[in-house]
């Protein structure tokens, strides 16, 4: 049995520059989720060819063009989750992902009012978590991120939250 290590986060700040914590998003997800597209594909060609057989080239021209879109998805899933990583620095927290175009979210941890978890069904499965920062104006959805780095992000912000005062 592994023990838990503690964390041991501080709200002492770092050198300019220097990420408390970087990380990726949860590979399960990505082949999770793929997984379950390419198995949604099967089973819808499946029922098409079952209950169509009165029209069989319209019925393979429907399923033939929802397979190529499902497996193009179920393809794209796992590089776009392999994409996506966060960065948590001495006074922000940055998330980026995107294949081709990348986009980056920058949020400053003073902003934060409300920090909310979400844990889906497929959570236990994969082993991730969701984080939704909300601030004035705004927010930043950190998804499925390991149940490790979830934890750790969850409890500095809530250091960071608990040492400006308000929200202890």
């Amino acid at each position: 049995m592994k023990k838990k290590k503690k964390s041991t986060l501080s709200a002492a700040p770092l050198p300019e520059g220097q990420p408390i914590l970087s990380g990726n998003i949860s590979r399960w997800a990505g082949v999770v989720l793929g997984g379950g597209l390419t198995l949604g594909t099967a089973a819808f060609i499946l029922l098409v060819l079952l209950l169509n057989k009165r029209f069989p080239l319209p019925a393979a021209a429907l399923c033939g063009g929802a397979a190529g879109v499902w497996a193009a998805a179920g393809l794209y899933l796992p590089f776009y989750c392999r994409s996506c990583r966060f960065t948590l620095g001495e006074g922000y927290i940055e998330f980026t992902c995107g294949i081709f175009f990348q986009l980056r979210r920058r949020m400053r941890l003073g902003a934060v009012t409300a920090l909310s978890e979400l844990r889906t069904p497929f959570s236990s499965l994969t082993g991730t978590r969701t984080l939704h920062l909300s601030a004035m104006g705004g927010g930043l959805v950190l998804p499925m991120l390991r149940r490790a780095d979830a934890e750790t992000v969850e409890g500095y912000i809530l250091l960071k939250m608990g040492k400006a005062g308000d929200y202890a």
